[in-house]
């Protein structure tokens, strides 16, 4: 009886492993309408499961850590045109 009540005090510490569009925005910071276009353009991925589009935590993981690795490329100067004298 003691697992059974430790499992279910425990049920909302189970690990995500997918999120919904809502939960994505709210876990990234980003809009509704952002998300989507990341979507549609294919930078982000998605998967339908039972009738629900649900977003990897991976994958969303992996999208903001290399926008954020491209950003601090083009703060850095890699990746940049030289400008012309």
């Amino acid at each position: 009886m003691t697992e059974i009540r430790l499992i279910h005090e425990n049920k909302d510490q189970v690990k995500k492993i997918s999120y919904t569009i809502g939960e994505a925005i709210i876990a990234s910071g980003l809009s509704r309408a952002k998300i989507y276009q990341l979507l549609k353009s294919g930078n982000l991925l998605s998967r339908f499961v039972a009738g629900r589009r649900l977003i990897l935590c991976v994958d969303l993981e992996k999208f903001i850590t290399s926008a954020s690795s491209d950003y601090a490329s083009s703060v850095n100067g890699v990746g940049r045109a030289k400008r012309r004298a």
